[in-house]
């Protein structure tokens, strides 16, 4: 170290400073070996120390130059290391502000995106709204402001934006309902309050500030509370729901004015009134509470089915009854089974048109209540699953089948929800599970209780080729192809004949008739072969049926699948009930003598009692067929005198084993004359021995072995001859 530095030794490894760097770094690295610390790692030899020693100092160009100024001096390599990290520490910086910069732009551009995407998405229905109120649509201003956005202007795009929102809150402001004249009357008011509600529910009403939405709300519902009838607490009050803890389970949720795009008739509807929907479907402990029928499923908190649509009738008037004496109900409303458009409105959420999505229905067990989801944003619940509910039609789609209402929603026993499902619902449906009620209160006609009420399937008849065919439905079959047969030859008919087979399509069409319920026609097995029971000749089968051959069948009948595409032809034995009776007059003359054959042919056997010829004539049907059935006939079923004697005297007469229909009818808790007068029972009240899914609703009077009864199938009934037999 001394030899090379000319430096006293204690000073190593220190290198001088009059040296070129260059000279110091090559010999730099013997010396690091030569003086090591460890003796055990120095030269051992001078030819050692000779192998080491450059034999000549080279010069250095820039980079290694560097380099050994960075390796020598501890002082430039701080140097040059704190420049390194602040040169780094600005890189960083700039690159994170750049970032930043990028990030807020994006956070922006998808902030504007999703704002414009809800505008796109309202706009259709905001558009309607607008025609409504006469305002020109907006959605060509949505395509411009997106334009914006796919150009990178986002701050034009933001502009755009928030000028509409401006304006359509100066809008909506400009259609605010004026308030209520003080010396209106109170449905005027009520109507001129729920416009403003249907105004805050609106498209046009969200873009409204918060402070203007609370300053309408709070003056809509001091306006109404001017009224006696909303000032007490309880009450049907418009933007709140409808709730009677009295009631358990009874939780009705408003719903404003509005409109919507159906997704079943694919058209515009304007709902101009507001109304109110039950949350769930009714319970079997509220549907037992109003009613007082026994249900058919026990626990409490299930939704109540196996009814008729009479059934849901009763509950509804009895429920209003009720509620009618507690609370304030709104003017021409009523308590009323909904319509497909009230019922499809609040299933889409009301003015929000959102179609649930459709999930997996979990499996239900019969033995408990079902499971509940989320609310839709009306607060209701399973519109999409559980029971499938009852609804009046829409009025541009009827049902397939003559007089028939709707099913709406899924039921438990499918594998998907959807709101989308419909079906015809027949009003003696009774047995049919899966179907419950959501009732509404809405707008209703003074005497929509008695009109709406079902008083059995009404007989339909058309011409086709010179022919007449007649024919109605019953869902609680008790027919058989015997009886049929002898009813159509009583009425001077007959039953549908083998040329008749390839008519069936139309004629079920055009009469509203089930298509996968059973009919007799008048064919048999014989022979090996299908056979006309008129003439015996074999049929011809049409091209649309499939022959299905049963040697042990006597009938055979129409029949129709909703998962086949053609027409078959199934075995009937004697002992099976039909559910669809269908007849054939050769000619109008022979038709129009209906009425006349069948008192001519089918009476058993006649009476007079108080001066009126009374008989009792055969026909074997559901017994809620025979009013229908008479009326179309033109046969007249007696008014029963209600006087004690009276009825002894008639039942006096009428002491045979077979059950005979008499006339009255259910008609919600009382029963109704043919006349439509009101008829009392006598006390005891009659005897009924009901099946498993028997409903009040579908009895009638009648007699057996001289006692009255309730039937649900009989084989007779008691008509009025104009004169004596």
């Amino acid at each position: 170290y001394h030899t090379a530095t000319g430096m006293p030794p204690e000073r190593y490894p220190e290198l001088p400073r009059d040296i070129p760097v260059a000279d110091l770094y090559q010999l730099f690295r013997p010396l690091l070996r030569i003086c090591n610390s460890n003796p055990a790692l120095r030269c051992k030899s001078c030819q050692e120390v000779r192998r080491l020693l450059p034999k000549k100092i080279q010069p250095h160009g820039v980079i290694r130059r560097f380099r050994d100024r960075l390796f020598l001096f501890p002082a430039f390599r701080r140097e040059v290391l704190r420049f390194a990290g602040c040169t780094i520490l600005a890189l960083l910086l700039f690159s994170a502000m750049f970032v930043f910069h990028l990030s807020r732009r994006e956070n922006i551009f998808v902030n504007l995106l999703a704002r414009l995407k809800m505008e796109e998405e309202s706009a259709p229905l905001l558009d309607m709204q607008l025609e409504s109120l006469g305002e020109p649509p907006c959605a060509e201003e949505l395509t411009n402001i997106r334009d914006l956005l796919n150009k990178g202007k986002l701050s034009a795009a933001e502009a755009s934006l928030e000028k509409r929102s401006g304006e359509m809150a100066s809008l909506a402001v400009r259609h605010i309902p004026p308030p209520v004249d003080p010396t209106a009357t109170y449905a005027e008011s009520f109507q001129q309050c729920a416009r403003g509600w249907g105004l805050l529910a609106s498209p046009l009403g969200k873009y409204m500030t918060e402070h203007q939405r609370e300053e309408l709300s709070t003056r809509l519902t001091e306006e109404m509370k001017q009224f006696e009838p909303f000032s007490p607490p309880r009450g049907a009050h418009l933007g709140l729901p409808f709730i009677d803890t009295s009631f358990t389970g009874f939780n009705m949720p408003f719903v404003a004015p509005g409109s919507f795009v159906s997704p079943t008739t694919h058209s515009v509807h304007h709902i101009d009134y507001p109304y109110w929907i039950h949350a769930t479907e009714i319970s079997t402990e509220l549907f037992t509470f109003i009613t007082n029928i026994s249900a058919t499923r026990t626990l409490p908190s299930e939704a109540v089915e196996y009814f008729s649509w009479n059934d849901w009738l009763r509950f509804c008037r009895e429920l209003n009854d009720k509620l009618s004496l507690e609370h304030t109900l709104p003017p021409g409303y009523l308590i009323r089974i909904p319509t497909e458009e009230e019922w499809e409105f609040a299933a889409l959420g009301g003015w929000a048109n959102i179609i649930p999505p459709p999930r997996e229905i979990p499996p239900h067990s019969r033995n408990r209540a079902p499971d509940r989801d989320t609310a839709n944003p009306l607060g209701c619940l399973d519109f999409d699953d559980n029971l499938s509910e009852v609804c009046s039609p829409y009025p541009e789609m009827p049902p397939d089948l003559h007089g028939a209402g709707m099913l709406r929603g899924a039921e438990y026993n499918l594998k998907q929800t959807s709101i989308m499902r419909l079906d015809s619902y027949l009003h003696d449906h009774a047995f049919h599970g899966e179907v419950g009620l959501r009732p509404v209160l809405a707008p209703a006609p003074p005497d929509y209780y008695d009109t709406a009420w079902w008083r059995g399937p009404e007989v339909q008849s058309i011409e086709l080729n010179g022919k007449i065919y007649a024919g109605f439905n019953t869902v609680h079959a008790a027919l058989t192809w015997k009886a049929a047969a002898q009813l159509a030859e009583d009425l001077g008919a007959s039953l549908p004949e083998p040329d008749d087979l390839a008519l069936l399509p139309e004629i079920y069409g055009k009469l509203g008739l089930v298509p996968y319920f059973d009919c007799p026609i008048a064919i048999h097995f014989a022979e090996g072969e299908w056979r006309s029971l008129k003439t015996n000749v074999p049929v011809q089968w049409p091209d649309s049926f499939t022959q299905i051959p049963s040697s042990d069948a006597a009938v055979v009948g129409p029949h129709t699948s909703a998962h086949a595409t053609t027409t078959g032809v199934i075995a009937i034995k004697e002992t099976m009930g039909v559910a669809t009776l269908l007849l054939r007059w050769d000619s109008p003359e022979a038709f129009a003598k209906r009425g006349e054959q069948f008192l001519k042919h089918a009476v058993l056997r006649t009476f007079e009692l108080n001066g009126r010829h009374l008989a009792v004539c055969r026909a074997q049907f559901a017994s809620y067929a025979y009013r229908p059935f008479a009326q179309f006939l033109g046969v007249k079923q007696p008014v029963l005198d209600t006087a004690p004697e009276a009825l002894a005297a008639l039942l006096a007469n009428l002491t045979d084993q077979d059950p005979c229909v008499l006339g009255p009818i259910p008609y919600y808790a009382q029963w109704e004359q043919p006349d439509g007068t009101h008829f009392d029972l006598p006390s005891p009240p009659p005897v009924f021995q009901p099946r498993i899914y028997d409903t009040p609703a579908l009895l009638v009077l009648g007699v057996q072995n001289g006692s009255l009864v309730q039937l649900n199938k009989a084989e007779s009934f008691l008509v009025e001859l104009p004169s004596p037999p």
